[in-house]
């Protein structure tokens, strides 16, 4: 299951839901991955510091990150992903193959 935390801005708490949520999941005994695919790449830095254990993935390129999330889904229970703060290719990548989106 693809959980997407997107939003066109930035600041909204993508990145802590995402990596909070990540955490939660991983300590209740889940297999959960985090992809970031947001420029700024506080997802990775903050889940290396809190959950060195997660499976972490970079994906900035769209056609990468579907990629990504199918190969993931078939060894986690959960793949959690920290969209860019736009609109953009990637963004719309996560929407299309997201079970879930949350908008913050």
């Amino acid at each position: 299951m693809l959980i997407a935390f997107v939003n066109q801005k930035g600041g909204v708490g993508k990145t802590t839901l995402a990596v909070h949520f990540t955490v939660w999941l991983h300590e209740a005994g889940k297999r959960v991955a985090l992809i970031d695919s947001d420029g700024q790449a506080s997802s990775s830095n903050w889940m290396r510091a809190a959950q060195p254990g997660v499976k972490l993935v970079v994906e900035h390129r769209a056609d990468e990150l579907i990629e990504s999330v199918t190969r993931l889904s078939t060894a986690h229970d959960f793949v959690i992903a920290d969209g860019p703060a736009n609109l953009s290719e990637t963004t719309r990548a996560l929407l299309l193959v997201a079970d879930i989106a949350v908008i913050p």
